[in-house]
């Protein structure tokens, strides 16, 4: 079979995620079991380390903020090399620089780069939307199949699932056929698992594809998914900084359960909104005091602040509309009885809002 990457009995994206997830493991070990002093030490140091960070920006931006205190120290002990070396994006030549907001901005995107699919998985997930648009036409040869979110966008995780739309003419506002597909891809024995949700808000088709297991999810006749996926393409193009800060955010929220909105995570929409609007709205972003693109790590550190601590989620509603803003949600929304809920402005329509609870 031309597309199939197994690596034994686990498909190379499992793999993939399965070592960050084994290394997160060992890292979380070794923060529960940190003393407290030196817990709060490394505290004080980097709170230190931040505010020479923010008064070091010169007028032809900051190529990285430079701290000039932030060191590894005299060198990392045993454990910490051990670390390393099972740390499947973590370099080894060249060296990692001292200061640990370089440190992190340049390990962003070594694992960006890692995390990113592959040629052979991009095609794989081709070969497997192939397979489905086969049976959907087979049924309906007037029909489109159209694949939207994080497949569209290339910004999906290893384990990351595939949104599909099926646009079918004349359907209008009859119920859409999801027992009839359901039937024909059982029958043509290409998923497995497959549910059929016809009283959700938007009915969908969920299954698993039986190749290498990756979960799709089918819909009819809706568009709103295709133009939001173009926007974030733009968005990508007008903010290159996007793409290695959505990887590693989407992945954090990832590990700690936090990335399905009807568990009280964050979708991944909603996740590219977020750091949108920062990029959007950032004081030194705005005057050309930095560079994004060489102060990952800090733009990391500052987004987890933010929108962890400072954001006022009961008042202020966040728009990436034009040029990105603020929004009281008093006067242009407002949600009484739950006043306390993530307000994000649809970019597609400024009437329309998405609300979620957001937890750090």
């Amino acid at each position: 079979m031309p597309f199939n990457f197994s690596n034994g009995d686990e498909t190379l994206p499992r793999k993939k995620l399965r070592e960050v997830e084994q290394l997160t493991l060992s890292l979380d070990n070794r923060r529960s079991t940190a003393s407290p002093g030196a817990t709060s030490r490394a505290h004080d140091s980097a709170d230190e380390g931040r505010e020479d960070e923010r008064d070091s920006a010169n007028e032809g931006g900051a190529e990285a903020r430079d701290s000039g205190e932030h060191s590894r120290g005299a060198g990392a002990d045993g454990e910490d090399q051990a670390l390393m070396s099972r740390t499947p994006w973590f370099r080894t030549s060249p060296p990692y620089p001292k200061d640990l907001l370089k440190m992190l901005h340049e390990e962003i995107l070594d694992f960006a780069r890692f995390i990113s699919p592959t040629e052979a998985e991009h095609n794989t997930r081709l070969h497997v939307i192939g397979s489905l648009a086969k049976v959907i036409t087979e049924l309906w040869p007037t029909s489109q199949v159209k694949v939207f979110g994080s497949f569209d966008t290339r910004l999906y995780l290893p384990t990351s699932d595939i949104d599909v739309v099926v646009l079918l003419e004349g359907l209008g506002v009859s119920p859409p056929p999801l027992h009839r597909l359901a039937v024909a891809l059982q029958e043509a024995r290409i998923a497995s698992q497959i549910k059929v949700l016809d009283k959700a808000r938007v009915p969908i088709i969920k299954l698993k594809d039986s190749l290498v297991g990756i979960d799709i999810d089918i819909s009819f006749n809706t568009r709103n998914g295709i133009k939001a996926a173009e926007i974030i393409k733009e968005k990508i193009k007008e903010f290159p900084a996007l793409r290695p800060l959505a990887f590693v955010i989407k992945q954090f929220l990832l590990q700690r359960n936090l990335n399905e909105v009807f568990t009280g995570g964050l979708s991944s929409y909603s996740v590219l909104c977020l750091i949108i609007s920062l990029l959007q709205l950032h004081p030194k972003l705005q005057r050309g005091e930095i560079k994004a693109g060489f102060n990952l790590g800090v733009l990391l550190i500052e987004f987890f602040e933010l929108y962890g601590r400072l954001v006022n989620y009961s008042v202020v509603g966040i728009s990436i509309r034009e040029q990105g803003s603020y929004y009281d949600k008093n006067k242009k929304y407002h949600y009484p009885y739950q006043p306390h809920l993530l307000s994000i402005e649809d970019p597609q329509d400024p009437g329309m809002f998405v609300l979620i609870l957001i937890i750090f």
